[in-house]
């Protein structure tokens, strides 16, 4: 099953504190447990790296 997150761009800033637990170890763990394969560290870490751009941008 693959499930995918989806919103504007331009909501990143509002929606950083949420997207960020959703990117967390503790949530990819409990999709482990659920039988979800969750993305893999890097990447997860690597969205919240450009997340966090995006919420800097002027």
């Amino acid at each position: 099953m693959k499930l995918s997150l989806v919103f504007e761009r331009a909501r990143a800033p509002e929606l950083l504190s949420w997207l960020k637990y959703w990117y967390s170890d503790e949530v990819s763990a409990a999709l482990r447990e659920a039988k979800v394969m969750p993305l893999p560290r890097t990447l997860r870490n690597q969205l919240v790296f450009d997340l966090e751009v995006v919420d800097q941008s002027p």
